[in-house]
């Protein structure tokens, strides 16, 4: 049977993985999220990739953060960007929900390119959250079984989704992808200007800066 968006976000949300990586497409923790909250992210998911079938760009990052897509469902997004009823963390955990910094970093990166979102994908090396043990609103480099777990959902999600072009952002990218992926700087920990630098020579290539 031919593989969909709906069927790919379902099946993410049956994952149960290991250690302490957090599935936000299937769980709600009491506290941090919304009754529904799962349920909100994985309409968040479907909804921004349905359209994006066949874009020109993927752009593969690490994994989820605590402050981005551990609420907001989608890679590299805060929930901040998103309107009031798709943002999933409980009333009064952050005043109008969780901004993410390297969310932030790189679609600042992405417009200074030239770049038009609606044909770039964002993905993760690793599609749950590695939450810390000791705090589930901190962020953890993912495992190497993590990291095996997340490179089966990548080749799937790029049979899927088609791209044209496919980069990766920072090393745990580089250890899922194909030898020979071009990576990029990821954005955080100031990795703004060769990020931007290499998203503009992509832009120029592939023909979306202008």
């Amino acid at each position: 049977m031919p593989d969909s968006v709906a069927r790919f976000v379902g099946d993410l949300a049956r994952q149960r993985p290991p250690g302490y990586l957090f599935n936000q497409y299937a769980i709600e923790v009491p506290g941090l999220d919304r009754p529904g909250g799962a349920a909100t992210r994985r309409d968040n998911l479907r909804t921004y990739l349905e359209p994006r079938i066949g874009v020109q760009l993927a752009l593969i990052g690490e994994a989820p953060s605590a402050h981005g897509a551990r609420f907001s469902g989608i890679a590299f997004t805060a929930e901040r960007c998103l309107p009031p009823a798709q943002r999933t963390s409980a009333d009064g955990l952050k005043r109008d929900g969780f901004a993410e910094h390297s969310a932030t970093v790189l679609r600042g990166a992405m417009e200074a390119a030239g770049m038009d979102p609606a044909s770039v994908v964002l993905w993760n090396a690793v599609p749950f959250h590695p939450a810390r043990a000791d705090d589930p609103l901190r962020n953890r480099r993912p495992t190497a079984e993590e990291l095996a777990l997340g490179r089966r959902w990548l080749d799937r999600f790029l049979v899927l989704m088609q791209p044209e072009v496919v980069v990766g952002l920072g090393q745990s990218s580089r250890r899922v992808l194909p030898a020979g992926t071009l990576v990029l700087r990821h954005p955080a920990n100031g990795g703004k200007p060769r990020l931007q630098a290499g998203l503009m020579e992509i832009a120029t290539e592939i023909g979306q800066d202008r």
